[in-house]
């Protein structure tokens, strides 16, 4: 009866989402073929299986006391069976380092081998799953603050050999399963709140992964940008560039598409003196080209010179494998694909489209609230003083193209304002070509000056650091922070669209 049930529902379900134009056996058929990596520490809250195991620490959140948490190697894998059977398709599994099949004994983490897992991989042989790997930095007495970073080379280096053998492990996970088990290097080394030398730690950092990869044959990129030059993953990408061609190593680069399209060309290049993790390229805010074409532009053009923007140039060895399909009109949402998350505050597919249009007032702590703790990360600006009406009528009256907004009232359920009543509006792009995405923000802040003489944006906050690195320039701040009149800033701000629209046709590869 109950199946009977589901299945009616079913039918219903299809035949609406028909009337959308979506084919829903198609969906589910893409879906099968859709594959997880389930990390292993959802069974038991990231404790693991070492015999010195101490308390949770390094930046993990949790207190590895659940109900029901396994507590072996054996309760574990019945709880990842389980939880396979009920998730449609077939799924990887994530291991640790610390879900290592120790016996009982003492085996420090720079000391473990292939042998302690080989029972996970007979296991996975049995039950046809396919694992991937991670290092693990966190809960151990040398973690600390800081593992691969540490200036500490004692502690440094056991954390190398650490992740030395961490790769060897992944290796012999992916030949016996014919299939790549994809490492993934974790650290807590993130030091945003320490703002003394934050140099030394990446040079550090930087040190110790060249080591560990000094073996490595090639190196693939296979992530899903935003299109946005203070997401850093095309930072990252670069730095990986720069490392491989210093040791020789091939990079490779799966390309994808870039979710505001291959046309959006938005804000000025980055200024000497704010080259920073979030502006880590003399290109504009929004860029309109895929991670592939970027890397390429970036090695032909000799853009990798550094953190600072200071060295020599560097160029690897690079290898871009394209999309097939994929053409520059287009939005994510045209290319039918799933949206994989790259990070929790991106959780849709038009997502990238409101950081690109708020993220930048983010940066300015203690003004106003942009979703970030609500369900609308990026698509609302708001205020628990804010008068949502006067605001909205304001930024009508401005007459923005292919924008529009309308009020809202919403409570975040985390962060600095978790549980206040928060007032503001929450805005759409209704033509998203004409529309200038990047500049709805200074139009905000523009009327909140307006509006608000109390509540202008550089004389509530808290600092502006950040603000001036993910605008490449001091001049957006202390220029538009005379008056608060976007019209001061507009041609610095387009200024340098034009140049790179031209310089960037030599790179497109769609």
């Amino acid at each position: 009866m109950k199946e009977a049930l589901i299945h009616q529902a079913y039918e219903i379900a299809k035949e609406r989402y028909a009337e959308l134009g979506i084919d829903t056996e198609k969906v589910l058929e893409q879906l099968q073929n859709f594959h997880l990596s389930m990390h292993c520490w959802q069974a038991d809250d990231v404790k693991g299986f070492e015999v010195q195991a101490g308390d949770l620490s390094g930046g993990i959140q949790s207190t590895g006391n659940y109900p029901g948490a396994a507590r072996s190697i054996d309760e574990l894998r019945a709880d990842v069976l389980k939880a396979k059977s009920l998730i449609p398709g077939e799924h990887r599994l994530n291991l640790h380092e610390i879900y290592g099949d120790f016996q009982g004994k003492v085996v420090d983490r720079d000391e473990v081998t292939v042998e302690h897992f080989q029972s996970w991989i007979d296991w996975a042989a049995e039950h046809n799953t396919k694992l991937d790997f991670n290092s693990t930095s966190f809960s151990h007495p040398k973690s600390g603050n800081l593992s691969l970073s540490n200036p500490d080379e004692s502690i440094r280096q056991f954390w190398v050999e650490h992740t030395k053998r961490c790769r060897d492990i992944a290796d012999a996970m992916g030949k016996a399963q014919n299939d790549p088990c994809i490492m993934n290097v974790w650290v807590h080394d993130g030091c945003k709140d320490v703002s003394v030398n934050h140099y030394l730690y990446r040079e550090t950092l930087k040190k110790s992964l060249d080591e560990i990869l000094a073996t490595v044959d090639a190196v693939v990129y296979d992530i899903q940008d935003v299109g946005v030059r203070s997401y850093t993953f095309i930072s990252s990408l670069g730095l990986v560039m720069e490392a491989c061609g210093e040791l020789g190593i091939e990079v490779m680069v799966l390309d994808r598409p870039n979710p505001l399209g291959g046309n959006k060309i938005e804000g000025n290049y980055v200024e000497p003196g704010f080259f920073s993790f979030v502006s880590q390229y003399p290109i504009p805010y929004v860029y309109g080209l895929t991670v592939g074409e970027l890397a390429v532009m970036i090695n032909k053009e000799g853009m990798n010179r550094g953190q600072k923007g200071d060295q020599k140039p560097a160029v690897c060895d690079l290898t871009v494998v394209p999309m097939e399909g994929w053409e520059r009109d287009m939005l994510y949402e045209d290319t039918g694909l799933p949206w994989v998350l790259p990070s929790p505050n991106i959780p849709f597919k038009d997502t990238p489209q409101y950081y690109a249009a708020a993220g930048i007032c983010g940066e300015l702590y203690g003004f106003m609230n942009i979703g970030i703790g609500y369900t609308l990360p990026f698509q609302v600006f708001g205020a628990t003083w804010l008068d949502p009406e006067a605001l909205k009528a304001r930024l009508e009256s401005y007459n923005l193209p292919g924008v529009s907004f309308r009020t809202i009232w919403y409570k975040p359920f985390s962060g600095s304002q978790k549980g206040q009543l928060v007032k503001g509006l929450q805005y759409f792009f209704t033509d998203y070509e004409n529309a200038r995405i990047t500049e709805t923000q200074f139009y905000v802040m523009q009327a909140v000056a307006e509006l608000y003489p109390d509540k202008k944006a550089f004389e509530v906050i808290t600092g502006y650091g950040l603000f001036d690195k993910v605008c490449g320039t001091d001049y957006v701040r202390t220029q538009f922070g005379k008056t608060y009149k976007f019209s001061d800033i507009k041609d610095f701000w387009r200024k340098d669209e034009d140049s790179f629209r031209t310089l960037s046709q030599k790179y497109h590869i769609y």
